[in-house]
């Protein structure tokens, strides 16, 4: 949804208001209208009178237009979009279906952005036992109505993010935002939101959050079954000093007691060191404490890379009757 950021600066310069009796202005938003996708039965002067009234709304809307190749019409995929778009050099398509249901028309119009070749806006109508005239009025009236869809669709959500206790960081789609309480003005549409702190266990959400609103979550981040942070620095630190005197032990073993000697005639000391089993004890309790110390670090890491991933508890926001729900699974 990251084009929704650049598009709503764009629309607020296209569709800013025109001072009375000033020329008008160049839109900094090209708009190119694509042919109606219209029902086969529709004969062809029909069709030019949809078309033109099509237009005429789009035009009345506040955009401006530029026709783009007929083909535009018959495309089924983003990638077809993007490409009409940026051959006709256009921001937004603006195109429109009508179809039969019985006796009656339903109509959408709809806007598609040359970024994403996404529907980003769309308008829908009904109109009932017309004739094309009545039809065609009706296609240009919601046309008209097109701008303020656009407007509405792209203006930003602000979030607010709470957490008990307070003080967690705040990544939406992975990029921090901040830390509770927290405040942010997002792009309208699906996100992603973690809130992660040291000690507590991440909370995930997958939200769709809607345009030129307050959205506001709480979450109460329970305390995490992970070993302390002290416990493996202390690990490797007296792991390392055990290894140290252990391998200390091992090199003067046999050695001669220089302070209590106790010579014979040959010069050879009486008393030598007998300390094998202790250096093998302290040397073997000194690579087991370093081997835990170094595992729990990279554990460690590698915890907090899957909370700042998101990986862990996965919850999706529920709309139902009277509020919403959280569901997923840990």
């Amino acid at each position: 949804m990251a084009w929704l950021v650049p598009l709503s600066t764009a629309l607020t310069l296209a569709l800013a208001p025109r001072a009375s009796g000033s020329d008008p202005a160049p839109s900094a938003e090209q708009v190119g209208t694509m042919h109606l996708r219209l029902p086969n039965d529709v004969s062809g002067p029909d069709q030019s009178t949809l078309q033109q009234r099509f237009e005429d709304g789009v035009a009345r809307s506040g955009l401006t237009t530029r026709g783009v190749p007929a083909s535009a019409s018959s495309c089924e995929d983003p990638a077809c979009y993007r490409d009409t778009a940026k051959a006709a050099d256009v921001d937004l398509l603006v195109g429109g279906t009508i179809e039969h249901t019985g006796p009656d028309f339903a109509i959408e119009v709809y806007a598609i952005s040359a970024e994403t070749g996404e529907v980003v806006a769309s308008v829908e109508g009904v109109c009932e036992i017309c004739g094309v005239g009545e039809l065609a009025e009706s296609v240009g009236a919601l046309a008209a109505r097109l701008r303020p869809s656009l407007e509405n669709a792209t203006q930003p959500t602000t979030l607010t993010v709470d957490s008990d206790p307070e003080g967690a960081d705040v990544y939406v789609d992975g990029e921090r935002v901040g830390s509770t309480p927290v405040q942010a003005r997002v792009a309208p549409g699906q996100h992603e939101i973690d809130v992660v702190k040291r000690g507590r266990r991440t909370q995930h959400v997958e939200v769709d959050l809607r345009p030129g609103v307050n959205e506001s979550y709480s979450f109460r981040l329970a305390r995490s079954s992970r070993v302390p942070v002290w416990v493996p620095w202390a690990a490797l630190a007296t792991g390392v000093g055990s290894l140290g005197a252990g391998i200390g032990l091992l090199v003067i073993d046999e050695r001669p007691i220089q302070s209590d000697c106790n010579a014979d005639v040959n010069g050879t000391c009486q008393y030598l060191y007998d300390t094998v089993n202790g250096g093998v004890v302290l040397t073997v309790v000194g690579v087991a404490l370093v081997s835990t110390g170094v595992g729990l670090m990279l554990a460690q890491r590698r915890q907090d890379r899957l909370q700042r991933s998101g990986v862990g508890a996965r919850l999706r926001l529920v709309p139902g009757i009277g509020g919403a729900s959280l569901t997923g699974r840990f």
